[in-house]
């Protein structure tokens, strides 16, 4: 082997980690602040936020029981997302039907559909 040739390289990608993401509502702690307060009680929770969100779960996992709370990372925010489907298994995968999507949309009283949102971390 002369020294004008060279040897050819070897292409490894380097592995990547699965970037986990969840499709859901993000949660608006003004709004959950204002709504809680109406039915908050202290002797079930803290704040009248958590009032609202543990009750909107609640009513969310009536309709879809894969509802989940996720940390997810939006506009360089950590923010809560009440989480429909993830990518972290088959069974999580499942997208709700849009019917059970416009269900949850009446009981989190928005109008905005879910997107798909990275987890935090």
């Amino acid at each position: 082997m002369s020294y004008t040739q060279t040897m050819p390289a070897l292409y490894r990608p380097k592995p990547t980690k699965q970037r986990r993401v969840a499709y859901g509502f993000v949660i608006d702690w003004a709004a959950a602040a204002e709504r809680g307060g109406v039915n908050f009680n202290p002797a079930l929770c803290d704040t009248p936020q958590m009032m609202y969100v543990k009750r909107m779960m609640r009513e969310c996992r009536l309709i879809w029981p894969n509802t989940k709370i996720r940390p997810v990372d939006f506009d360089n925010k950590i923010l809560a997302c009440i989480a429909l489907a993830e990518n972290t298994s088959q069974r999580a995968m499942h997208l709700p039907s849009q019917d059970a999507i416009d269900q949850m949309k009446h009981v989190l009283q928005t109008t905005e559909d879910p997107k798909w949102y990275k987890y935090y971390g």
